[in-house]
């Protein structure tokens, strides 16, 4: 059992508001395990328990959702009660100031306890400094690529959103239209495996350009970086995609190519359809050397693959297939793992994944996936686990939600097919679009790298992984 009080560091108050009727579970009783769990939790607080006893209140604690002190200013929260302060059935609070408030660390505790998830309560590196952020009113769409010498560069875009959208709410920006028109691709480079980002931002790419996505080719030893131009507001009209290299590991880059042409004939075919443009999540570099590259519209995916390290471009035999912003990621076996939102499907609520057994040139029609979805980009990755299924664990990240809050990971050991461990870090704070990364490998022994949004700027954290099942 992972106790909040054990973690890190603990989050601000501020970044729980509103939480207490969704992650803290106050609608419902918890479980009588549960329930012991939270107890157990205030009767191992030293200071509570100090405190209580120094005053001649009543022991043990007892953890209740409810008032406390002047009933009528207060919300309900959990807190350590004392049973000095209860009903004789110890079922609520009466009156007297005989217990400790401990909303969040109980609220983790039962998040914990009733998911099966660890939670983790911590103080990110932000990855970019106040001053960037500043310049670009939002840095959104992170995605983490490293190199051959261990370098890690996070891209992103840097984008002029005219308004603020609130946070983390449920939509695309709470609705409102970034002038798109003004977006550049920026990159930023850690030195020592995401721990810090000490260099400044550097641009990539000319105004008007976005949703990029790099995949490191190892045959070349060249960065490939894909995106779009957006000459209008609606970034999914009129857009062309380009592909820019680096030989020198994001230094310089080569002279931009536009290679629409190579995937307009089947991607972009019907001319009803906005055009299908990259999106964010994660891009692969198959074990066979194969660059696998995919886009949406407002509806459809396409993908694109390159054997001769983005020369040229060959698209999926099936052309645009129904689905939203997508991660790829490569199992033991071999099958390409797809795993987009569920927005399009009867079973909205949950997201959507895709299988492709022969290197992305043809794929599974959309079926429901465990994990559940509440309409944001989340990333996925592969890495080596010899406990999991082939030998290949899958690591996935997204909101908790409800809304874009509450950053999570989860973990399966069966390709996909089932999800049994998570962590979920500062419930209730903003979380949007994330990027993972493996990093610190020594043996069998590594770490992730993750960066999520909390607009308008994007965190980062390395994280241990033996949470995960097929891990420890």
């Amino acid at each position: 059992m992972l106790w909040v009080g054990l973690a890190l560091a603990l989050c601000p108050s501020g970044a729980l508001a509103g939480l207490q009727n969704d992650i803290l579970g106050a609608a419902a009783p918890p479980s009588e395990a549960c329930q012991s769990e939270l107890d157990a939790f205030c009767n191992a607080d030293a200071g509570c328990v100090a405190t209580i006893r120094k005053d001649g209140f009543a022991l043990p604690l007892v953890a209740r959702f409810d008032v406390g002190g002047r009933a009528t200013q207060k919300q309900k929260q959990w807190r350590c009660y004392s049973p000095s302060s209860l009903s004789p059935d110890l079922a609520h609070f009466t009156t007297g100031s005989a217990y400790c408030s401990r909303g969040a660390e109980l609220g983790a505790v039962l998040e914990e306890c009733e998911s099966g998830a660890a939670v983790l309560f911590l103080n990110a590196t932000e990855a970019f400094s106040a001053t960037e952020a500043a310049a670009c009113a939002q840095i959104r769409t992170p995605q983490l690529v490293a190199t051959a010498s261990g370098k890690v560069l996070l891209f992103a875009q840097c984008r002029n959103a005219p308004h603020d959208d609130g946070g983390g709410g449920g939509g695309d920006d709470g609705g409102l239209a970034d002038d798109f028109r003004q977006t550049r691709m920026v990159v930023k480079e850690s030195p020592d495996g995401g721990a810090t980002w000490p260099a400044p931002m550097r641009f990539v790419t000319e105004r008007g350009t976005g949703v990029g996505v790099a995949v490191y080719d190892r045959n070349s030893s060249r960065l490939v970086l894909q995106y779009q131009t957006m000459p209008f507001v609606d970034p999914y009209r009129g857009n062309t995609l380009w592909q820019t290299l680096s030989a020198d590991e994001g230094a310089t880059w080569s002279a931009p190519r536009d290679i629409t042409a190579m995937i307009a004939g089947s991607c972009n075919a019907d001319p009803a359809l906005e055009s299908v443009c990259g999106g964010a999540g994660s891009r692969i570099q198959t074990a066979g050397g194969r660059l696998v590259f995919s886009g949406h519209n407002k509806g459809s995916i396409c993908v694109w693959y390159s054997d001769d390290g983005g020369r040229t471009y060959a698209t999926a035999a099936s052309g645009p297939f129904q689905g939203n912003e997508q991660s790829i990621a490569q199992l033991g076996d071999g099958t390409l793992y797809m795993n987009g939102r569920g927005t399009q499907f009867p079973w909205r609520g949950n997201r959507t994944e895709y299988r492709s057994a022969d290197g992305g040139a043809t794929w599974t029609a959309g079926a429901p996936s465990a994990l559940t979805d509440v309409e944001c980009e989340a990333a996925v990755i592969a890495v080596r686990a010899p406990k999991a299924l082939d030998g290949v664990a899958l690591f996935f990240s997204e909101p908790t939600g409800p809304g874009r809050v509450s950053f999570r990971i989860h973990c399966s050991c069966d390709g996909g097919r089932s999800w049994p461990s998570s962590i979920i870090v500062n419930p209730g704070a903003v979380a949007a679009y994330s990027s993972l990364l493996e990093v610190q490998r020594e043996g069998d022994a590594f770490k992730l790298l993750a960066v999520w949004e909390q607009k308008p700027t994007q965190l980062a954290h390395v994280f241990d992984a033996d949470w995960c099942k097929c891990i420890q």
